[in-house]
């Protein structure tokens, strides 16, 4: 029987390069691992600015500002006594992509829950957009899996909100959304957003006419 040690001593090249491509590949393997980790990251914990009629949220790594997302209501512009357009917005640094979001709507304690209709998005044509009812009939969900060219820059969707109860209520936003840095060794960050707005019912918007 031939020992290990004796292998691995031997002086056949085909043995001594066959030993130092496995060393080799399974190293690139861990360095690659520990590049994985450290190139991604969840940023939470974001600065929170809230304003008569807008939310955002801003996110650092370190000291750099390097994504910020925000909800803006322009109630002031109703439609009319039951409709107003609610706008959402992520903004990122420069050297980011925006790869992927998924928001989900949730109101609050209304009896009526509140329909949601999406504006059709401008500009460079988008890759496929999702927008459904949720698990349950109170909760809309818009998701776009690929942003693709769009989300190089700002991305921002205008929605209609129908309310149908009088009295205001809490709207409960939830985001998922993935950025990478452009080049081939860039770093990947997460987020996973929440923000509640207070949004006017029909008798506060009666008032605002």
């Amino acid at each position: 029987m031939v020992s290990r040690n004796r292998i691995l001593e031997s002086s056949d090249p085909t043995v001594s390069r066959r030993h130092l491509l496995a060393v080799t590949g399974s190293g690139c393997t861990a360095a690659l691992a520990g590049c994985a980790d450290l190139r991604s990251r969840t940023l939470r914990d974001p600065a929170v600015d809230d304003e008569a009629h807008a939310t955002s949220h801003t996110y650092y790594d370190g000291d750099d500002r390097v994504i910020s997302v925000s909800l803006s209501d322009f109630s002031r512009h109703a439609a009319d006594e039951y409709r107003y357009p609610i706008r959402t917005n992520i903004w990122h640094g420069e050297g980011l992509v925006l790869e992927s979001l998924e928001y989900t709507f949730r109101p609050d304690a209304v009896r009526t829950a509140p329909e949601f209709y999406l504006e059709r998005p401008g500009g460079y044509p988008w890759e496929p957009i999702q927008f459904s009812r949720g698990e349950d009939h109170e909760t809309t969900v818009l998701a776009v899996p690929d942003v693709g060219f769009q989300g190089q820059g700002s991305v921002g969707f205008e929605l209609l909100l129908a309310v149908y109860d009088d009295e205001s209520f809490d709207l409960h936003v939830d985001l998922e959304a993935t950025f990478v840095s452009e080049g081939f060794v860039g770093r990947e960050y997460e987020i996973e957003d929440s923000m509640v707005r207070t949004l006017p019912g029909q008798r506060a918007l009666a008032r605002e006419e």
